[in-house]
């Protein structure tokens, strides 16, 4: 028991450069050791674009790609995904992550949100187009009637039915427009 006892402060001093050195031992044996085996330093995937794979599909699909998935509460809507299909993700794609990261997607709605329909009435083609566009609604058909102003907006209908402005619609329909041809009326009634 004596190699424990300190008599003097040389030995003093000895023990706290024994205690130094095995501390230092121990530090760089957990940084350059122990994390870069237990965390598989310098080894990783590129994460797969994922954009437009229905969730249903999406488990087995990053499963076998050693990824895992989280779902984030908020959702997004866009007409040219199916519904439940990942609209976006974190990390993007072709980034290099560690094995068993999970990737946090945004889903596409069930079903679209509901938007107010503008008013196009009494306003230019041109400017409807570019309202539509503001209100992620979908440019339908342009029909032209006998009117002597033209491309002006007339009507706006939606399936064949008039739609007044404020009434609620599914965002990314689409909007016919009733639009004058700018001739009038062509025949002219004649007396005999």
């Amino acid at each position: 028991m004596k190699l424990f006892q300190a008599t003097s402060w040389l030995d003093l001093i000895k023990h706290l450069c024994f205690i130094l050195v095995i501390g230092i031992i121990l530090v760089l044996f957990f940084f350059y050791v122990y994390l870069p085996v237990s965390t598989n330093h310098g080894e990783t995937l590129t994460v797969p674009d994922v954009r437009g794979v229905v969730i249903d599909d999406l488990d087995e699909f990053l499963n076998e790609r050693n990824l895992r998935f989280e779902v984030t509460q908020d959702s997004g809507f866009s007409p040219d995904y199916p519904p439940l299909a990942v609209l976006k993700q974190l990390p993007m794609p072709n980034a290099k992550v560690k094995e068993n990261r999970k990737i946090y997607v945004t889903l596409n709605a069930e079903s679209p949100p509901l938007v107010r329909m503008p008013k196009l009435i009494g306003g230019s083609v041109k400017n409807a187009q570019l309202v539509l566009k503001t209100y992620d609604l979908k440019l339908g058909e342009i029909i032209y009637r006998p009117n002597l102003a033209m491309n002006y907006v007339l009507d706006q209908r939606i399936n064949g039915r008039s739609v007044l402005e404020g009434e609620k619609i599914p965002k990314g329909s689409p909007i016919d427009l009733v639009a004058g041809d700018g001739l009038g009326k062509v025949t002219l009634e004649s007396p005999n």
